[in-house]
């Protein structure tokens, strides 16, 4: 029957239209039937992408990692499969948000750092 409508309403145009334009034409006609259409053409053609991320899973699950809880996996595996190529990847963006967001260390132990860095480096200018 849908069919038939589309035929009749478009012809030789049909190949042209969209499918939203179906959508809102025939909504009152045959609404259940291209919702059921809308279910299906969401559906995969294949499998590749479970087997991809069934892939990565056991790269990261590895006999020295196998203690990996669920959460923690997750997020591993969404950042694989979700991030851009190493080769693409702009880390300044990161490095900025990462920086900016949270003060990781007490002050006093921060100077503490710096001074125990210039001394450090003293030594090795001495050693050297």
């Amino acid at each position: 029957m849908l069919k038939t409508l589309c035929y009749r309403r478009h012809g030789d145009n049909l190949h042209t239209v969209s499918w939203q334009t179906i959508n809102q034409q025939f909504a009152d006609l045959a609404g259940n039937m291209l919702a059921l259409i809308d279910v299906v053409l969401c559906i995969r053609a294949t499998s590749v992408e479970a087997e991809r991320g069934f892939s990565v899973m056991k790269q990261v699950k590895t006999d020295f990692r196998n203690r990996l809880k669920n959460p923690a996996l997750q997020d591993l595996l969404r950042i694989i499969l979700l991030s851009p190529p190493e080769a693409e990847f702009d880390p300044k963006k990161a490095i900025d948000h990462w920086y900016n967001t949270l003060d990781r260390r007490e002050s006093d132990q921060l100077e503490d750092d710096i001074d125990d860095c210039a001394d450090l480096n003293h030594l090795l200018q001495l050693c050297s």
